[in-house]
């Protein structure tokens, strides 16, 4: 007779099991810790770019902010400039002259 069990379920099972125990998961276990390491040194990388590229762009926001500002005081300057009010004398005086040559009646 011979001194081997017959291959059944619960055995087919035990077999995997300590087939898993002994080879796989080791296995498993480092490529999860090499793979973790690499993945944390990606995140750190990723971290250092965007904070760099948050720089640049808080720079950028900052210039186009001058220069919005420039620009509204220029426009304010041109509004001032080309929307002022004569005196009423100086507008009687030209009304005067645009009378004398061309009366409305």
């Amino acid at each position: 007779m011979s001194n081997t069990k017959p291959l059944t379920k619960d055995v087919l099972i035990d077999v995997l099991a300590e087939f898993y125990e002994e080879r796989l998961k080791p296995e498993f276990d480092s490529l999860e810790t090499m793979l973790s390491g690499e993945i944390d040194s990606v995140k750190t990388e990723l971290k250092e770019e965007i904070l760099g590229v948050k720089n640049e762009l808080k720079k950028e926001i900052a210039g186009i902010k001058t220069e919005v500002r420039w620009l509204k005081d220029e426009v304010g300057g041109l509004k001032s400039e080309f929307s002022k009010q004569v005196s009423r004398e100086e507008f009687n005086k030209f009304k005067a002259k645009v009378d004398s040559r061309h009366p409305s009646n």
